[in-house]
């Protein structure tokens, strides 16, 4: 998944930590089977503590209710995942699906989304 762009002021330095609000297309051959798998190391950092959606939105995914991150133009919405860790860990790497907002269903792809956009706040170690 391609990043857009890290927003003006960012990155922001507490400690260790880097926190950025970063703007992340989406990619231009999304597959369900695939997903979109975004590490650390993209950022030029060794692991991911924290990521939280902007532009969020509650809705249903499988039978569940979930927050989301809906896309900047409102056609598609993503979830986000980060794996399990051991508890002072960080995560390596974090994973987006793409589902249109209309249906609620996975878009299976190939599909271009590269034109689409979501919003996201990061914090790094």
């Amino acid at each position: 998944m391609p990043i857009k762009a890290v927003l003006p002021g960012y990155p922001i330095y507490q400690g260790s930590k880097k926190i950025s609000i970063v703007d992340m297309k989406g990619s231009a051959a999304y597959t369900a089977a695939a997903h979109e798998t975004l590490t650390a190391s993209q950022f030029g950092q060794g692991g991911i503590d924290l990521v939280e959606v902007l532009n969020k939105q509650l809705t249903t995914v499988n039978g569940q209710l979930v927050v989301v991150a809906l896309s900047l133009s409102g056609t598609y919405f993503v979830t986000v995942s980060l794996p399990a860790t051991a508890p002072d860990d960080a995560a390596a790497s974090l994973v987006l699906k793409w589902y249109t907002t209309a249906t609620g269903v996975e878009v299976v792809g190939p599909a271009d989304l590269s034109a689409e956009v979501v919003r996201l706040l990061m914090i790094f170690v």
